[in-house]
């Protein structure tokens, strides 16, 4: 069976410093996470409307883990669903310098199969480090500052790298939601081959409050 995703799209807040932010570059808002009853309608999603998804994964509208710790019961009672009925889960976050961000030393990332990784550079690729037996992917968004020296150098340290095992690169999405396609030629060249590409589209089923959506734009509300 080809995996299937149900994503997750949170809201507790953020921090504005993800290297791409799509609800911000397009004037999104969204409702905030309801966090003692979005987990237990979660398991009446994964046992009757998506009991196809074998995978959960957690996104957001704003970054996870932005002051995770203040939101225990959210992640606790997410962990036991996702184990009771024995789904995968990934997580993606732009935290990951654990030697410098004591906010986030505490968090149990190695509860997740996958964690992904959302980077800025070449040079971030040092600072991220497996915290148990989870696979690790980064991804990168390719803006037009990035040129083909730098997704070079970018795959070659990922290969190097003994605490990452893949490596995505995305387009970027403009303010009216609509994709570029810099360095298309040569990121499609190496896809399934050196690294994975994407373009932006809705691949996933969303959750949210309780409630699902086929299309990620339709959980907002454009300024």
């Amino acid at each position: 069976m080809d995996d299937k995703y149900l994503s997750i799209i949170t809201n507790f807040g953020c921090h504005y410093s993800c290297p791409e932010c799509i609800v911000r570059n397009n004037k999104l808002k969204m409702t905030p996470t309801e966090e003692h009853s979005s987990y237990m309608q979660l398991e009446h999603v994964l046992k009757n409307e998506c009991n196809d998804c074998n995978w959960v994964s957690v996104s957001g509208g704003g970054d996870p883990l932005y002051h995770w710790w203040e939101h225990q019961a959210w992640w606790t009672g997410f962990f036991s669903v996702c184990k009771e009925l024995g789904r995968k889960i990934e997580l993606h976050t732009s935290y990951y310098d654990f030697d410098h961000d004591d906010g986030i030393l505490m968090f149990p990332f190695e509860q997740f199969d996958r964690v992904v990784y959302h980077l800025h550079c070449a040079e971030e690729l040092y600072k991220i480090c497996r915290r148990g037996k989870e696979i690790v992917r980064v991804v990168f968004v390719v803006d037009d500052s990035m040129d083909e020296y730098e997704v070079s150098r970018i795959s070659a340290i990922v290969q190097e790298s003994d605490d990452i095992d893949e490596l995505t690169f995305r387009q970027y999405v403009d303010e009216n939601y609509k994709e570029t396609y810099h360095l298309h030629g040569i990121l499609l060249a190496g896809h399934k081959k050196a690294w994975w590409y994407v373009t932006q589209c809705d691949y996933n089923t969303y959750y949210h409050n309780g409630k699902l959506y086929t299309k990620y734009m339709d959980i907002f509300n454009k300024e």
